[in-house]
């Protein structure tokens, strides 16, 4: 697989490029997670901006919105604007 990307980053092998995305910014009742007791064992939610070469186990495109765990991500800012990469494994499904 080639490397996809629409960012400036890119993603070593089997890494996504995410803009985080709030969860309550999903409008139309799409995406409503159960409670589990506690807010910070959420899922998160992130566009897809880029992504490595390595074999994705779902199709994911730059653009779509995925769900990921809450503590798989490591976090950056890029001239204020916050961005997360995340392995393919930690990525829980594509928000359709």
């Amino acid at each position: 697989m080639s490397i996809k990307n629409a960012s400036p980053i890119i993603p070593a092998k089997k890494i996504v490029l995410l803009k985080p995305i709030p969860l309550d910014s999903i409008g139309g009742g799409i995406l409503e997670v159960a409670s589990t007791g506690s807010e910070k064992d959420r899922p998160q939610v992130g566009e897809v901006l880029a992504i490595g070469s390595g074999k994705v186990p779902v199709e994911i495109n730059v653009g779509d919105r995925v769900a990921y765990g809450r503590y798989a991500d490591t976090r950056f800012l890029i001239k204020g604007n916050e961005y997360v990469f995340v392995k393919f494994d930690d990525i829980l499904g594509v928000i359709k």
